[in-house]
């Protein structure tokens, strides 16, 4: 039920921004751009269930290349999987990431995006016996999984911005002989960088004439 409750809450959060007139008038131009290059660095809290919740280190690098439109890798790093069922023990995962930027003449920035991935699971349990040594041994698998992303990013004048932004992470884990869901909800926000690198182009040409 709490997950429901958070999957609205994210959801929710780039449409708040829409009907904000105010801000359309603080400010008349809208800070993102063709050529914006962002990215970030910051831990990500997934929850499987109710009772498991993983830990990641997330990266992303995104650059958009029209006015309302980006393309982004993100990469997720398994740390450590918490709770009574965790069952994980290994969940690398990459991703490219498509978005779209909800246009709005402000420093808020709502997006939403979908994007394919690869990740690089192992169980803790439920393994195979290896022929050889007789032990019981956990197969490594690449599984594929789609990525729907949603957030809120706010800039501050020049190099960065704070974003909060959410993850429904759909996939399978397939290479044992009973495959295991491994979608969940991840949470994540932090403190990124952004350089418009069009914008920095033209003003090295101009400073060379």
């Amino acid at each position: 039920m709490e997950i429901k409750k958070a999957i609205v809450i994210l959801f929710m959060l780039p449409l708040l921004v829409m009907g904000q007139d105010s801000l359309e008038n603080k400010y008349p131009k809208r800070v993102l751009g063709n050529g914006m290059l962002n990215g970030g660095l910051t831990f990500s809290v997934g929850f499987a269930n109710s009772k498991t919740q993983n830990i990641y280190v997330q990266g992303y690098l995104e650059y958009m290349f029209q006015r309302d439109w980006s393309v982004r890798g993100d990469i997720y790093i398994f740390i450590n999987s918490l709770g009574e069922k965790a069952r994980l023990n290994m969940n690398h995962q990459l991703s490219v990431i498509s978005c779209y930027h909800i246009p709005n003449n402000s420093p808020i920035d709502p997006y939403v995006g979908i994007g394919p991935g690869l990740a690089l699971t192992r169980l803790s349990d439920g393994g195979g016996l290896d022929s050889i040594s007789g032990n019981i041994t956990q197969k490594i698998g690449v599984n594929p999984f789609l990525s729907f992303n949603f957030g809120l990013r706010y800039y501050a004048p020049k190099w960065f911005h704070m974003y909060i932004e959410g993850a429904y992470i759909l996939g399978r884990h397939l290479s044992n002989a009973e495959a295991f869901d491994m979608s969940e909800l991840r949470v994540s926000f932090g403190l990124g960088f952004n350089i418009n690198v069009l914008n920095s182009r033209k003003s090295k040409r101009k400073s060379k004439k």
